[in-house]
């Protein structure tokens, strides 16, 4: 939110859609979204990614060699 007016000035915003665009679909919204998918499924399934991801990511950055510590 803090670069958001730099951003606007820049003119990039504005190559998509004219700078009014959503990432999903919403029933009665006047702007467009860039995937054809609602944008409440879209959210639990970015949501399902992000929980994915938070489970996955501990363990990769870990590795297998890792000792466990008791926490004190």
């Amino acid at each position: 939110m803090v670069t958001y007016d730099g951003w606007k000035a820049s003119g990039l915003l504005d190559g998509i859609a004219g700078g009014k665009v959503t990432l999903g679909t919403v029933p009665g919204a006047k702007y467009e979204g860039i995937t054809a998918l609602p944008g409440d499924i879209l959210g639990i399934v970015l949501g399902l990614i992000f929980i994915l991801v938070a489970f996955v990511l501990p363990n990769s950055l870990v590795g297998e060699d890792a000792v466990e510590m008791p926490a004190e």
